[in-house]
């Protein structure tokens, strides 16, 4: 059997009839029904409870030589039967054709908790389960690889490449939130040590610092909001002012946007190349 488009496959048998007991000049067959006669008649005892449906049977009469003088008459049945692939497409074609579309659709799903990591695995062996199915259902053979055993390995390799492609995006956005935190971190240790030369600034008096004391004490709720409003200007200024958070704000800045383009650029080239892999297995299929 031909299995290169199973289950969109077509097959012929072929039935020879002839008796090398008697050779042509002893014994003659003929035709007694044309094909479509044949035909008709096969699909009347035909039982299409099963697999296979009959499409037609041809009758043909030749020759069958062996030597120069040993000829035989025969005929030969030429029987096309086709297989029904409405269970094959029901329970296997379809669930790998969507698992496609929800790896397509992953792709927007948020990657900072690892859900779409995890989602993206899963079905990745979901496929895998499918493969071995597809494996007991196919014989072994020699011929080259059926259409439907191409399909199911490129729809593994697209979503394998797609779990690479969130591997790293992943990592380029844990590495730019590390570097946002170290950034922060540093702020405010900077504005710690200089408020802290402010406070110890030489040439305040004693008798002032009392004052300051004795005058915020009584207007402590107003202070307070000032004070939280000053530390968090001081902290922006040192932010945008310093090298050295800036230099960590521009790393965290090109992190993300590498990070955006890649799932961007990557989301584009998938959709492409799954869009032109269907189209080249559904020319395989039904050509």
């Amino acid at each position: 059997m031909d299995l290169y488009k199973f289950p969109f496959d077509t097959q012929r048998c072929t039935l020879t009839v002839l008796s090398f007991l008697y050779k042509i000049n002893q014994m003659r067959l003929f035709i007694s029904s044309d094909s479509s006669d044949v035909t008709t008649g096969s699909l009347t005892v035909f039982q299409k409870q099963g697999e296979w449906d009959l499409i037609s049977v041809h009758v043909s009469k030749d020759n069958l030589t062996l030597g120069h003088r040993d000829v035989w008459d025969q005929l030969v049945y030429t029987i096309t039967i086709t297989r029904r692939p409405q269970l094959y497409v029901i329970n296997f074609l379809i669930p790998i054709l969507v698992f496609l579309v929800l790896d397509l659709v992953s792709f927007f799903m948020n990657e900072s908790r690892g859900e779409k990591l995890s989602f993206k695995v899963t079905i990745l062996l979901a496929i895998s389960v499918l493969l071995l199915i597809l494996h007991d259902i196919l014989p072994s053979t020699h011929q080259k690889t059926p259409v439907i055993g191409m399909f199911c390995t490129g729809v593994f390799l697209f979503v394998g490449c797609s779990i690479v492609e969130t591997i790293t995006v992943s990592f380029l956005i844990r590495m730019a939130s590390k570097c946002d935190g170290d950034a922060k971190a540093l702020s405010w240790r900077t504005l710690r040590r200089r408020d802290g030369r402010e406070g110890s600034k030489p040439g305040e008096s004693a008798a002032d610092s009392t004052g300051v004391e004795h005058h915020l004490e009584r207007k402590e709720d107003d202070s307070s909001v000032l004070h939280l409003i000053l530390a968090e200007l001081q902290v922006l200024r040192t932010h945008m002012s310093s090298d050295h958070p800036k230099h960590h704000g521009k790393s965290c800045l090109y992190l993300k946007t590498a990070a955006k383009w890649i799932n961007a650029v990557y989301f584009i080239l998938y959709l492409c190349a799954a869009t032109v892999f269907l189209a080249l297995i559904g020319k395989e299929w039904f050509n």
